[in-house]
């Protein structure tokens, strides 16, 4: 049997004829299955698309990088494209990236720099002495400066009944029996500051122009004898028994780490440095002390 292929008549709403041609057996045309073709994605970073990243909060070193990707730039960079896009909240450095995404240097806003390790012994340090109270590492504390008043002469009577064979001595006298800095580390070493806009104590450079002695506790204060006069002459500074021996190493321009010579026994100490006059009844009434004690 041959098939029969037949025209229906078709009317559709308006009175309009159409013709279906169906196959013997009353078979529906089939139904394509082909989906639809998704929208291309768009190829250009245009003045829009920069306004929503800024929009969004993205930060300029983002939407600088953003303008230098794969795509294609198409930007409005008139006179009103420009002024739209500062009135839109559009970074100066990220509109200069869009007049120039080729750049080799970006316009975004440089890192700050980490700040320098307060500890570390090659770090700047505003000038001054500091010493290291780290035990498994560097834990520098600064030395405060203290600055006695006026020397205080003793022995005037002994001297003169002695005909002057009894010395007369000057002391350096501070008002308080205890360094506020103390340490029970009795090696440590400390770290010399010399700033380059500034000395230490208004004068000096470095540490040999520096004593480390040790003071004599009193009750309510401590003294430094810092000069004496006899029969035989004077001399101001201070005596040999009082003082400490260091080394000091040069580390870098400027910085000097100093290491007593022998372990420090308890009791109170300080770095002093005088004026140098011949006059030992001078020299201490201009001197300065960084002080510290060392605890048993």
């Amino acid at each position: 049997m041959t098939s029969c292929i037949r025209c229906i008549p078709v009317i559709l709403a308006g009175g309009f004829l159409l013709t279906a041609t169906a196959a013997a057996g009353g078979q529906a045309p089939r139904k394509s299955t082909t989906s639809p073709a998704a929208p291309a994605a768009p190829d250009e970073m245009t003045n829009a698309e920069v306004v929503k990243m800024v929009k969004a909060r993205l930060g300029d070193a983002v939407v600088i990088a953003a303008l230098r990707g794969p795509k294609k730039t198409h930007f409005d960079l008139s006179p009103d494209g420009l002024i739209a896009l500062k009135t839109a909240g559009v970074s100066d450095a990220v509109i200069a990236a869009m007049l120039n995404p080729a750049a080799a240097t970006a316009a975004a806003p440089a890192a700050p720099a980490a700040a320098p390790d307060p500890n570390d012994p090659l770090a700047p340090h505003d000038g001054g002495i500091y010493i290291d109270l780290g035990i498994d590492s560097p834990r520098l504390v600064g030395l405060e400066t203290t600055t006695f008043k006026q020397g205080k002469s003793g022995g005037l009577f002994t001297s003169a009944m002695t005909m002057g064979i009894k010395k007369m001595k000057w002391k350096a006298v501070v008002r308080s029996p205890r360094a506020a800095q103390r340490t029970r580390n009795t090696g440590q070493p400390f770290y010399f500051y010399f700033d380059k806009k500034s000395s230490i104590d208004g004068g000096a450079t470095n540490p040999s122009e520096f004593v480390l002695a040790r003071m004599k506790a009193k009750d309510d204060s401590r003294e430094l004898i810092v000069g004496e006069a006899g029969a035989f002459g004077a001399n101001s500074g201070t005596r040999e028994k009082d003082t400490v021996e260091f080394r000091a190493e040069k580390l870098a321009p400027g910085i000097f780490k100093v290491t007593p010579a022998q372990i420090l026994t308890p009791g109170e100490y300080c770095f002093f440095i005088a004026t140098g006059s011949s006059n030992p009844s001078q020299a201490g009434a201009t001197g300065h002390l960084f002080d510290f004690g060392v605890d048993g």
